[in-house]
């Protein structure tokens, strides 16, 4: 798979490793590792811990988006949809990132919470892969695959524009909430993605019997 454009991925996964070491030694050596549903911590762990976790999984999610599909015989299919993928690759590495930023500034106190920031970072994360998704070509790593769509490309084209603006929809509630109503942004997002899956799933089988 030929990435021509890897430097502002490559940029966001080196971002978290500079992040995880820079002034470290100013913040507590006991941090929160895990958070509830209302977004209060509820288990500590050690710095290292704490700063490691999220630049250790962006650095692996930037190595199999970027390798896995080429190593499993799909790189024609992801030379046709590279810059959609890309772009999918570059929003996911950038949650990540994001995240881990409110991390560093919640830990070194400058935020309070993780509410709002966290639901509205996961809003952003879902409309920019809704908007990406109707204009994703047919493969079979990324997007709604099922049987209907993988056999059919007016099935697939079709499925993730219901898909993409489902992801759309979720993402603004969610970021809605959590102005509004922290405690229910996640369980009204993820509600409102599950059924975004749901409707999908219900739509692409419907289609491909037509």
């Amino acid at each position: 798979m030929r990435t021509p454009k890897e430097l502002p991925h490559l940029t966001l996964v080196a971002g978290l490793w500079v992040g995880a070491f820079w002034n470290r030694d100013a913040l507590p050596e006991a941090l929160p590792v895990h958070w509830n549903l209302d977004l209060l911590p509820d288990a500590t762990g050690t710095r290292a811990q704490a700063l490691l976790v999220l630049p250790v999984v962006g650095t692996l999610l930037w190595a199999l988006m970027r390798f896995v599909p080429g190593l499993l015989g799909a790189r024609a299919e992801i030379e046709a949809a590279q810059p959609a993928y890309d772009r999918m690759r570059l929003v996911v590495l950038g949650f990540v990132a994001a995240l881990f930023g409110l991390l560093r500034l919640h830990y070194g106190e400058v935020v309070p919470s993780l509410s709002p920031g966290f639901p509205m970072l996961l809003g952003l994360l879902f409309v920019g892969m809704g908007l990406i998704m109707p204009g994703l070509p047919r493969n079979r790593f990324a997007g709604v695959r099922l049987p209907w769509t993988l056999r059919d490309p007016e099935v697939w084209a079709r499925t993730h524009r219901v898909a993409g603006a489902g992801f759309v929809t979720s993402g603004a509630l969610l970021g809605a909430a959590a102005l509004s109503s922290p405690r229910l942004a996640l369980p009204l997002g993820l509600g409102a993605l599950l059924v975004t899956l749901v409707v999908s799933t219900i739509y692409a089988a419907r289609i491909a019997r037509r």
